[in-house]
């Protein structure tokens, strides 16, 4: 999930499948079908990386504005803004 933009470099944030129970409050989690996934998923939201615009290749699908807005959230609560 793409969080911002400098120059040819993305900030992301990772989406992995659901693996486990319990959510962390780092985490938000996307339901099977959402953004075009085939399974449960979480936003790792405490995880973001730095990518070249270069490595990444086709959208999948794209988040609603619930899901964001909880995103949003976390990040400002993480970041203590």
């Amino acid at each position: 999930m793409i969080i911002g933009k400098i120059g040819n470099t993305l900030i992301v944030l990772p989406i992995t499948a659901k693996k486990k129970n319990k959510i962390h409050n780092s985490e938000v989690f996307i339901e099977k079908g959402e953004a075009s996934l085939n399974k449960d998923s979480l936003v790792k939201v405490g995880q973001p990386r730095s990518v070249s615009v270069e490595l990444l290749g086709k959208k999948y699908g794209k988040i609603n504005n619930n899901i964001l807005e909880l995103i949003d959230n976390k990040l400002k609560h993480i970041c203590d803004i």
